[in-house]
């Protein structure tokens, strides 16, 4: 969504727009291939904690060194320290409206930064988003938080989350009124590939398959071995034609899902792709029949639905957080409940043996895209939310 604000070339017009982020060349990277505007962007030498620990290579090592960063509070030194870097960065400049982006809450500390360093720099108002899930206090590493997170509540003007079910939770999380946390669902543009599908297909030999695409992470939260457990129940079931799975990432699962998927014999229908670039990943996507996202935790508003959306593919996800408000069961897709591998597995073979039906639903997803989730929709939508913010202030 960053991307996409950064891009429109209107706001850029109608406002002087400046990007800080935490420097790393992966980020740096990724953030040049996304975004070809004349934008400032700041790289800062901000410090995360996280980062550093999962360069430790060595299990138990990484464990100790988390527990010692965790009773020594070496994170909120971490974001004091943080705070300093911002604030020398921004204090020379006129800044009227802070837009913060985390992934999920408290996530980044560097982002509790942003909020005090615009307190003691006097910026006004304060944009904070959260695209995920904020993290309770049912886990007791999250009660040294408490402080910081009633500071963020009250000098935060606005938060804005993906899915109402974000909002709801942020605002039991962070005891907050109903009118200081809002909902914007993450906008995108059409996915655009550049390559034919067939030709796709035809490299990767599945011309004549029926073919799924998972893209996620290898995470436990991610739920692919429910995937490979409802594929199971198909042949079970005696179905002829097993659908090709083509999984889109990589991850800390790798080795346990490879192993079961070779225990279930189905290593002639399921292909772990590795990761892939952007593009690549957008061609896999349009050469597909469906996208399968059969998360169990830890989701919220994944972009790749809204992506398949806007190519017209049907989408079959989990009935999790904001995932039920972007497929539209029945009419966009269809939902199951999470670890519900035999829900999958008749879902998957009702579209399968339906082409009509698996037509129907990727034009319902596009339309439900076009009216909800296209990129300038969205961005029209906070265009209106700065311009309230600032005659708010005035």
């Amino acid at each position: 969504m960053l991307a996409v604000l950064l891009s429109d070339e209107e706001l850029r017009r109608r406002y002087d727009i400046s990007f800080s982020y935490r420097y790393s060349l992966e980020y740096e990277g990724g953030f040049h291939s996304r975004v070809h505007a004349p934008v400032e962007a700041m790289g800062l030498r901000l410090i995360d904690l996280e980062a550093q620990v999962t360069k430790i290579r060595w299990c138990p090592l990484r464990i100790v060194s988390r527990a010692i960063a965790y009773l020594s509070l070496l994170r909120y030194w971490y974001i004091l320290w943080n705070t300093v870097v911002l604030c020398r960065a921004w204090r020379k400049r006129q800044i009227d409206v802070l837009h913060i982006n985390n992934g999920g809450y408290p996530a980044a500390g560097s982002c509790t930064s942003a909020v005090f360093a615009a307190r003691l720099l006097g910026v006004r108002p304060v944009l904070y988003v959260v695209n995920n899930l904020a993290a309770s206090y049912r886990s007791f590493l999250r009660w040294p938080d408490y402080l910081f997170d009633r500071l963020v509540a009250r000098w935060v003007t606005l938060f804005v989350t993906g899915s109402t079910c974000a909002a709801q939770t942020l605002r039991r999380v962070l005891q907050l009124p109903a009118c200081k946390a809002i909902n914007i669902p993450n906008g995108l543009p059409i996915a655009k590939t550049s390559e034919d599908s067939g030709i796709v297909r035809q490299r990767f030999g599945v011309s004549g398959e029926f073919l799924v695409i998972v893209p996620a992470v290898l995470e436990e939260r991610k739920g692919h071995i429910y995937l490979f457990r409802a594929l199971d129940a198909l042949r079970q079931r005696g179905v002829p034609k097993l659908p090709v799975v083509m999984v889109v990432g990589d991850g800390p699962k790798r080795e346990s899902l490879h192993r079961s998927v070779e225990e279930a014999g189905l290593q002639d229908k399921v292909r772990f792709m590795g990761h892939k670039s952007y593009a690549e990943y957008l061609e896999l996507v349009a050469a597909a029949d469906l996208l399968v996202l059969p998360s169990v935790s830890s989701e919220d508003f994944p972009n790749v639905v809204v992506e398949a959306m806007s190519m017209g593919k049907p989408v079959v996800a989990s009935r999790l957080a904001g995932m039920a408000e972007q497929v539209e069961d029945g009419r966009s897709g269809f939902l199951v409940e999470p670890r519900d591998a035999s829900g999958l597995a008749d879902r998957l073979q009702l579209l399968a043996e339906n082409p009509t039906l698996l037509r129907s639903l990727g034009q319902g997803g596009y339309e439900k895209f076009s009216r909800e989730f296209s990129a300038n929709v969205i961005v029209r939508r906070y265009d209106r939310l700065y311009d309230d913010l600032l005659r708010c202030r005035q």
